[in-house]
């Protein structure tokens, strides 16, 4: 019988001594580790999750703009502010205070057309795994999607937003600092749609 689990992919340059050159001589090195998957409320996916806007910025680095990488010190600062109170992310800003993304997902938003909003990520944030599979999925379903900067104000002005990644599938945002949001309709079309996938 099969057992749901989390796989994590590491992938470096190798091993060296001190120091943060490059050698010469590269063997990569592969790291598979498997974890036990998280235990997380199923009313955080039927209810949604309170948020709040974290005061740590993210600084601009182009060169690793959407990348996945290992240096994840950004996000463990940010995600002490909002550890061990009633909010189960935080949401990160830049340095000019436009929304990039969770400490641990992408943010989406849907705009009272219906039109599937994210913030873009050309100078710095992660272009996760299931972003990617729903900017795939609105296209197929002729959802438009508008890609761009968004302030914090215009996003928490849409009616409904929420936050995915390939662990914890979407959870609608229900509060956004003091802010309050239903479920709205097409946050549950695109919910199907995850559940679909990591259940097949």
């Amino acid at each position: 019988a099969g057992v749901n689990a989390m796989i994590k992919i590491i992938v470096t340059a190798g091993t060296s001594g001190l120091g943060y050159a490059i050698p010469e001589v590269q063997t990569p090195l592969r790291l598979v580790i498997r974890f036990a998957l998280p235990d997380y409320p199923l009313e955080y996916q039927t209810k949604g999750i309170a948020v709040c806007t974290c005061d740590y910025r993210l600084g601009y680095q182009a060169e690793l703009a959407e990348l996945k990488h290992l240096n994840r010190l950004d996000q463990v600062l940010a995600s002490t502010e909002w550890r061990g109170s009633v909010f189960k992310e935080g949401i990160m800003l830049d340095q000019e205070d436009r929304v990039i993304e969770g400490t641990r997902t992408n943010l989406f938003a849907i705009d009272p057309k219906g039109r599937l909003l994210t913030p873009r990520l050309d100078r710095c944030g992660v272009a996760g795994v299931m972003r990617r599979f729903l900017l795939e999925q609105a296209a197929a379903k002729d959802i438009e999607v508008i890609e761009e900067d968004f302030n914090c104000s215009q996003f928490k002005a849409m009616p409904e937003v929420f936050v995915c990644n390939s662990v914890i599938g979407i959870w609608p945002i229900r509060q956004w600092d003091k802010q309050t949001y239903p479920v709205g309709n097409v946050t549950r079309r695109l919910q199907h749609l995850v559940n679909q996938l990591i259940n097949t």
